[in-house]
């Protein structure tokens, strides 16, 4: 019983430290998007389209996100309920394996006297040597699959039906999306007076030397 409330106190510790871990994901996540949709899209920012891209990829992200976090709580109650992977006779050996080390450890303390603190010791100790790899492979698949897979293929599937580039106002959209910013505008008309300037030039100074 204590060892069961042991193991259970230090697994509700691992799923905090592991929502606190995939926190700190999901930050560094939606600094990356806005990166990209500045990096791509600045150039369309009077268009709306930069904003539109960075909100639907910030929605997906979050659904993803909390997708993802719900796979972690349930992966720790897993993990309180003590669900070893192990078979009954390996479980034994492995506990008594980790009291001989217990008791090496502690070799000053009477082992009769304290035979049930040494023994949930050992269990609590055996139990770690087993889950805490477990977590260390497990969190990081799930992020991988849940996050990191999950948010490319929920962009796959609907980012262009988000955006409201398909439908009746499909049309209106890309057309919306795509238009030029005016300062762009004014350059392209600025450098192609020039061109022009220059090649009117060049047809004179082509004229006098005929």
């Amino acid at each position: 019983m204590v060892t069961a409330i042991l193991i259970d106190y230090s697994v509700t510790k691992w799923e905090d430290v592991c929502l606190d871990w995939f926190e700190g994901l999901q930050i560094w996540a939606a600094q990356f998007i806005e990166e990209l949709s500045d990096k791509f899209f600045n150039i369309l920012q009077t268009s709306g389209l930069r904003v539109e891209v960075r909100k639907v990829a910030t929605e997906i992200l979050q659904k993803v996100g909390e997708e993802t976090r719900d796979q972690i709580k349930f992966y720790c109650r897993m993990e309180r309920n003590h669900s070893f992977s192990l078979t009954e006779n390996e479980q034994r050996s492995l506990a008594k394996k980790v009291l001989t080390e217990v008791k090496r450890i502690v070799s000053g303390v009477d082992h009769e006297e304290y035979k049930d603190e040494l023994n949930a010791i050992a269990g609590v100790y055996a139990y770690w040597s087993i889950s805490s790899n477990r977590l260390i492979e497990i969190v990081p698949m799930i992020c991988e699959n849940a996050y990191a897979l999950g948010f490319a293929e929920q962009l796959e599937r609907s980012f262009i039906d988000k955006l409201g580039l398909t439908g009746p106002s499909g049309l209106d959209n890309c057309i919306r999306f795509a238009r030029e910013e005016p300062e762009h505008r004014e350059r392209r008309e600025q450098l192609k007076s020039w061109l022009n300037i220059v090649d009117e030039s060049l047809d004179a100074l082509s004229v006098e030397r005929d």
